[in-house]
């Protein structure tokens, strides 16, 4: 309506909660995947779980890594490609192809 050349991104669906000391966070619609990839180390929190189909990302759960898995939102919701290895290093920083 106010003359934007980019439509608004689509919102990605995402939700929290907290159990005792773990903070869980989930983002996207991830059924179905084809593959996941785990940032961190899965079980020793703070780790995050990507879930790709087709080798695009389509949900990230986290716990203990609420920024990880908001950043991965925004890559969602921006439709931002990123590699495999990108997703997997934790010393890749997310942020800037999150926050165009």
């Amino acid at each position: 309506m106010a003359g934007s050349a980019e439509p608004p991104p689509d919102e990605v669906p995402w939700f929290w909660s907290d159990q005792y000391d773990l903070n869980l966070q989930y983002a996207g619609a991830g059924l179905p995947w084809g593959e996941i990839i785990t940032r961190g180390h899965f079980g020793r929190p703070p780790f995050t779980v990507f879930y790709l189909s087709e080798g695009r990302l389509i949900a990230a759960a986290g716990v203990n890594d609420h920024h990880t898995v908001a950043r991965a939102r925004r890559l969602m919701e921006r439709r931002v490609e990123i590699t495999r290895e990108m997703l997997a290093d934790p010393s890749f920083d997310l942020r800037p192809a999150a926050h165009p």
